[in-house]
């Protein structure tokens, strides 16, 4: 019987393969054959985890209840937090990223800016209309990779004419290669 008891007490703090912890992936030798977290931090990360999966409804209209009746705090909150470091530094990593794989409507905002800023970009202009001239931006993003020949997209009658000055509208659009875009520069052609 001691011998028995003996062999348990040995098993018990005989040394043991090491473990990774399943939720931060910490390789650690667990004192317990069942432990599966490397710690209480861990442990509690994942039970409120699990937790905020079951009730994630409940949970978004509490927090949602609880912005509008302290609005005031609430964005002096986010105000604070948008100045940190760390939060500039992922907004800008996301934007990049984002921009990066949205390339033909980024260069479709930045026409209509610099349009807008000439001037040339009419109020009348519909969402329909806009969405088209995204379209002919996304034709020329496309056409570019499938080629492998960069093209843009040029304004018929030019932004900044001489003689006539045309509009930042589908209809004055065109895609041409970027050399013939350079060569045609600010003509009517």
């Amino acid at each position: 019987m001691e011998k028995n008891l003996a062999i348990s007490r040995l098993k018990k703090f005989a040394p043991r393969s090491s473990i990774f912890c399943r939720w931060c992936s910490v390789e650690f030798t667990p004192l317990y054959p069942k432990r599966k977290f490397c710690g209480a931090k861990c442990l509690k990360a994942c039970d409120d985890a699990k937790y905020y999966a079951k009730n994630t409804d409940r949970l978004r209209a509490k927090t949602k209840k609880w912005i509008q009746e302290h609005k005031e705090h609430a964005q002096a909150y986010q105000k604070e937090y948008r100045t940190t470091k760390i939060c500039k530094a992922s907004l800008r990593a996301s934007r990049q990223k984002w921009s990066k794989n949205n390339r033909a409507y980024c260069n479709s905002n930045l026409a209509l800016y610099r349009a807008a800023k000439l001037h040339q970009t009419p109020p009348w202009l519909s969402p329909d209309q806009k969405s088209q001239i995204r379209a002919i931006y996304q034709q020329a993003y496309e056409l570019s990779r499938e080629t492998g020949v960069l093209h843009s997209v040029d304004h018929i009658i030019p932004l900044r004419g001489r003689m006539v000055r045309g509009l930042h509208v589908p209809w004055n659009l065109q895609i041409l290669t970027l050399a013939e875009n350079s060569r045609k520069g600010n003509r009517i052609d």
